[in-house]
C-alpha cells in the first residue's frame, strides 16, 4: 500500500475542494484546450502521471476526447475511486494501470524512431513526491513519449508562503528550490507557457518562437 491512499488526502487537503486542480480542474482544461487550438496543435493522446483525485483527468480527457487515454497512479484507493466513477464508464479509450513513478518505462518502438506516443503527458503536483535520485530518468522517461508536458509542483519558497498563510504542511513531499526544479527540468524539456514543457526529445516543435522558450 503506497503512502497516497485515501487517509493521506483528507489528512492534508480535507474536502479537497479549495485545492489547485480540483476546483478549478475545468478551467486548466479549457486554458490548455485554447491554447493548443491557438497553436494548431491535436491532442489525439493523452497520460496522466499520478492522477490522484482524477479531477484535472477527467476534465482533460472529456474536454479533448483523445483516442487514447493512459491513466496511472500508485494509490489502490484512488484506482478503484476512478473506476466507479460514471464519465470514464463510457470511456472505451481509457486504460487505467498501477505504476510507480520511479519505476516508469514505455517500450514503444514509435518513441525509439523519434515519434510521440502521447501528445500530452500531466504531472500534477507529483513531482515533489519522487526521490530525488529518480527524477532525471523519470523526466527523461517521459520526455521520450510526450511531446507536450502540463506540470505543476511546489517549490521549497511555494511551502514556505504556504506555511506563512495557511499553516499547511505536507510531511511527505519533497522541498527543492525553483533552480533546483529548473535545472532538473530543462534537461529533457523547455518552459513554452505557463504549466507547459515542450519536449527537447522531437523535432519541428509548435512553440518556436525563441524569446518564448527558455
Amino acid at each position: 500500500m503506497s503512502q497516497f491512499e485515501e487517509h493521506y488526502w483528507k489528512e492534508l487537503y480535507g474536502s479537497g475542494l479549495d485545492v489547485d486542480g480540483s476546483f478549478n480542474a475545468k478551467e486548466h482544461a479549457n486554458y490548455l484546450f485554447h491554447l493548443f487550438q491557438l497553436m494548431g496543435i491535436e491532442v489525439d493522446s493523452l497520460v496522466d502521471f499520478g492522477f490522484g483525485q482524477g479531477k484535472i483527468l477527467k476534465a482533460m480527457a472529456t474536454r479533448w476526447k483523445p483516442r487514447t487515454v493512459l491513466a496511472l497512479d500508485i494509490s489502490d484507493s484512488m484506482i478503484q475511486k476512478l473506476r466507479k466513477e460514471n464519465w470514464q464508464k463510457s470511456m472505451k479509450q481509457l486504460t487505467i494501470a498501477k505504476q510507480d513513478l520511479t519505476e516508469l518505462t514505455f517500450d514503444f518502438p514509435m518513441a525509439k524512431a523519434g515519434v510521440p506516443f502521447f501528445a500530452v503527458g500531466v504531472l500534477n503536483s507529483v513531482l515533489q513526491y519522487i526521490p530525488s535520485k529518480s527524477i532525471p530518468n523519470l523526466l527523461e522517461t517521459i520526455g521520450r513519449n510526450c511531446r507536450y508536458l502540463y506540470i505543476t509542483v511546489p517549490t521549497k519558497e511555494d511551502y514556505m508562503a504556504m506555511k506563512e498563510e495557511f499553516n499547511f504542511h505536507d510531511p511527505y513531499a519533497n522541498q527543492f528550490s525553483k533552480q533546483k526544479y529548473r535545472s532538473l527540468l530543462t534537461r529533457d524539456f523547455e518552459f513554452v507557457s505557463f504549466n507547459l514543457l515542450q519536449s527537447k526529445w522531437f523535432t519541428e516543435p509548435a512553440f518556436r518562437e525563441e524569446i518564448f522558450r527558455f
